[in-house]
């Protein structure tokens, strides 16, 4: 054999560029270990290949076993996305060498207008899923476990382009394909990065073939999910300025409210800290060690498809411990990150549904509404927020049908601490008068921030409703009144507002 290769090299020395000869005699391709030919204006897409073909001492991906095409195997997948590839002007994955966050490397999921993926992505009811993803290969969760992940993203698409859909660039699933997955982080356009979660109150289960939700063709049933909760990790406009950013996940699954939990670090600070069920109860006809251990897949996948994006992502790891991701490449430190505190999360989606009768109904909307700081310059001041012990007093106020004030209802009081940042309420007014108006349960989640000369309150409050409540904003200025105190108000409904009054107290 080795005769007969040095021959055919003598005779073609050409095509000895690019190839060595093992010790076992075997011919082998550099371009499967070496990434120095995979630059960004090449056309050579390696989606189809191992760990998109890096070498094992590149830090881009850092998951055991190595990741690949998601469910390359399952359906014909690899066959399909090659003759796709084939029809393509673009890379679907690329290797890039410049503008990396760290190391000589870091890749671009990109979709384009056409729906990319299998059959049943691109036929689905609610339109075209099309995906790009990834997978661990043969690394798989427990029902019960506790697991880490970080990697630093980066837009690389231009932000006009982008979806207005909720774009998914990682999904925590099941090992069973059928049921919804249990958390996705992605891009919500005008918003930002969120983390959405899907198993906080489980499943509605139907034996039959409910087209409001997705279900398992073989078996009938329908798995539908009872809460959708988005919390705000990062806003809009941090990220399209096509900025690496550095995010830190750790998830404790478990089905039991007290011990499941959610936390997301942004460029080192913790954003979100969330409590409660983070996977789904044993469901009858699964088996909880196989069919309900979490499956993670990352990339870019979206419902719409006539649109064009592209993410950068590098360092990414995935490993059942802070300190075997790799968050040193990234100047973090797991002891400093274990520390740190988050203030109450914005719930920019929290919506409770009903599946039943085969539509989806809305049984509530505890959802928050994100404030666009921009429209807010003219009362911005260049003061900074006094921290303390307040008073924070309530009114509602009448406006007539010429915008002129007509009452100014003071309500009630509640006390509260504003420290760091975060807003904690010490007493709560719960007097059957103040219950009335504006309800204590409502009021305690009000969502207080102060930056940019701002005061910036997100609400969910009802207002003399028999409890229905109605998503609001409130804002004010951190410059204080004459009688020394912060003053923020907003539009409940029609004439009607809310207004709160921040009295420091001595």
């Amino acid at each position: 054999m080795i005769k007969l290769l040095i021959l055919i090299l003598f005779l073609f020395p050409k095509i000895s560029i690019g190839f060595t000869v093992g010790d076992d005699g075997k011919i082998s391709n550099p371009l499967e270990d070496s990434t120095s030919n995979l630059t960004s204006n090449k056309n050579r897409d390696v989606f189809l290949l191992k760990n998109a073909g890096l070498s094992n001492q590149d830090t881009t991906l850092n998951i055991p076993n190595g990741s690949e095409l998601g469910s390359k195997n399952i359906r014909n997948r690899y066959s399909i996305y090659k003759n796709i590839m084939k029809k393509l002007d673009y890379n679907i994955l690329s290797v890039i060498t410049d503008d990396t966050r760290f190391g000589e490397t870091a890749l671009i999921f990109r979709l384009g207008e056409d729906c990319i993926g299998i059959k049943g992505d691109c036929e689905r009811l609610e339109g075209a899923y099309t995906r790009a993803e990834f997978s661990p290969i043969n690394y798989y969760g427990k029902f019960k476990d506790n697991v880490w992940t970080s990697y630093s993203i980066r837009m690389v698409s231009e932000p006009d382009e982008w979806s207005p859909e909720f774009v998914a660039i990682q999904q925590w699933h099941t090992r069973n394909e059928f049921t919804p997955p249990m958390f996705m982080f992605g891009v919500r356009k005008e918003i930002g990065l969120v983390m959405r979660s899907e198993a906080s109150m489980g499943l509605q289960i139907f034996n039959d073939n409910n087209t409001a939700c997705l279900g398992d063709r073989y078996s009938g049933r329908s798995y539908c999910p009872v809460r959708a909760l988005e919390l705000l990790a990062l806003e809009w406009n941090d990220f399209k300025k096509g900025e690496w950013i550095d995010v830190v996940q750790n998830i404790n699954f478990d089905d039991n409210p007290e011990k499941g939990y959610f936390k997301i670090w942004i460029n080192g600070n913790l954003i979100i800290d969330h409590k409660g069920p983070t996977n789904w109860s044993k469901l009858k006809g699964f088996n909880t060690n196989e069919d309900l251990v979490w499956d993670y897949k990352y990339g870019l996948y979206t419902k719409s498809k006539r649109h064009e994006m592209a993410v950068a992502y590098d360092e990414l790891s995935l490993a059942r411990s802070c300190e075997k991701l790799k968050i040193e490449n990234l100047g973090y430190n797991c002891n400093e990150l274990k520390k740190q505190t988050a203030p109450k999360s914005f719930a920019v989606i929290d919506i409770i549904s009903d599946y039943s009768n085969n539509k989806r109904v809305t049984v509530a909307n505890n959802s928050q509404v994100y404030i666009d700081k921009s429209k807010y310059q003219s009362i911005a001041s260049n003061e900074n927020f006094e921290e303390g012990d307040y008073k924070l007093m309530w009114h509602w106020i009448i406006y007539d049908d010429d915008g002129k004030l007509e009452e100014n209802r003071y309500l009630g009081s509640d006390q509260a601490t504003i420290k760091n940042g975060i807003l904690t309420f010490t007493e709560l007014n719960k007097s059957v008068e103040m219950e009335h108006d504006i309800q204590s349960k409502n009021r305690e989640k009000i969502n207080f921030k102060s930056e940019d000369g701002l005061i910036l309150i997100s609400a969910n409050l009802d207002l003399a409703s028999k409890g229905k409540t109605i998503p609001m904003a409130i804002i004010g200025s951190t410059s204080k009144d004459k009688d020394g105190n912060y003053y923020a108000e907003g539009i409940w409904a029609d004439n009607e507002n809310i207004a709160i009054v921040f009295k420091l107290k001595n």
